[in-house]
Order: structure tokens, then sequence, then C-alpha cells
């Protein structure tokens, strides 16, 4: 019953989000022409606003997204927080990181479903992508799976503005270098960083591409 209850919900959501927001999807072709997503991947996106997951979930709703989403926020209300289990959202402590997420997100992986991070971490007003968390970068590592950069273009304007999102190709981050290996500490680090850095990359050249055709 509890089952039949989180997907009538979630279907709810996908229903709203696409009347409300109309998205339309582009590609890293510049296309609309529709792409299939692996079915275990790691979905890395800019954040503008606290629907973004919810966004994220309507638009990918077959694959089953799990986004990660600030513990605080399952802790503001009992509905919010039921309302966010209930999304399959992936509670992660901003202000006290562990572990926690990393392995519950490999736990989704491993059933071969999405899992959705913002890696800034904080939301953007505007077009300005923040620094990217190595956090990302971490799971990435240990999960060996595709990334797929994602670019979200705010802000939202409830049936005024078709809601625009463009996707990357999926990519793998390649093992450490033999020097890295050589000395692990030090090399990891700089293997986090630069791939961290990478990704942020990814989204500010998928950032442009569609600000160019929309604009």
């Amino acid at each position: 019953m509890k089952k039949v209850c989180k997907n009538i919900l979630q279907f709810i959501i996908y229903i709203l989000s696409w009347f409300v927001f109309r998205p339309k999807i582009y590609y890293y072709d510049g296309t609309t022409k529709k792409r299939e997503l692996p079915k275990k991947c790691i979905l890395i996106c800019n954040h503008n606003a606290h629907i973004d997951g919810a966004m994220i979930g309507a638009i990918f709703y077959k694959y089953h997204v799990h986004c990660l989403a600030a513990k605080d926020r399952f802790e503001q209300s009992k509905f919010l927080g039921w309302f966010l289990y209930q999304c399959d959202c992936i509670p992660i402590d901003r202000k006290n990181l562990d572990t926690t997420w990393i392995h519950d997100s490999l736990a989704v992986l491993e059933k071969n479903e999405p899992v959705c991070i913002f890696p800034e971490g904080l939301r953007s007003k505007d077009r300005t992508i923040l620094p990217f968390h190595s956090g990302v970068t971490t799971l990435a590592y240990l999960a060996k799976v595709p990334v797929v950069p994602i670019y979200i273009d705010g802000p939202y304007t409830p049936f005024l503005r078709r809601f625009k999102i463009m996707v990357g190709e999926p990519y793998n981050i390649e093992k450490e270098s033999t020097d890295q290996q050589s000395n692990h500490r030090k090399g990891f680090v700089e293997y986090i960083e630069s791939y961290t850095n990478e990704m942020r990359d990814k989204i500010l050249e998928l950032q442009k591409k569609l600000i160019d055709i929309i604009e």
C-alpha cells in the first residue's frame, strides 16, 4: 500500500511539473532529439531553486531518479520530511558531513537507478555556477558509473516561460595515473580536485551552448 501511494504521489508531481513548467530538453548536440540515459549513472546539475530535484525527477520519470537533499530540509517539518522520503530523496548532512549519503547513493546505483547531485551545495539566484564540492567526484570514483552533466536554466516562471535544460553526453572519469598512485595521498587529492573542476567546466560548456540557442 505504501508503495502504491508513493507511486501515485510521484506521478502527480510528474503531471504537475510538465503542465506548469512545460520543460523543453536540449541535448549536447544542440538538438531536442531524445537520448536515453544509462540506467546506472550520476546526474550532476547546477542548482537554481528548491524544486530543481522535483523537475529532474519529473523529466526523467521513467528512470526513477534519487536526488540528494539537505538533511535539514527533511527535519524542517514532518510533512516536508515525509514528502522528500516519498520522492526517494537521499539526505545529506551539510553541517556535519559523513559518508552516510555515499553509502546510500551506492546502494541506489546498485539497483540500476540514477542518483542526482547538485555539487554547488547552495542555490544560485542568477546564472552564476558556484564552485563544486568534491564529494560528487568521490562518489563517481567509488561507483565507477557514467556521469551525466545537466545545465538547468532558471528562473522558474509558472505558465509564462518554458523551463529549459541541456543534457550533456555521459562520460566516465579515468583511473588515477601511475604518478598519482605512487604518491597516493597527495595524488588522490589532486585527482579529485581535477575531476571536480572538470565536472564544473562541463556544466559551464552546456550553459554556454543553451544560452546561445535560446537567446
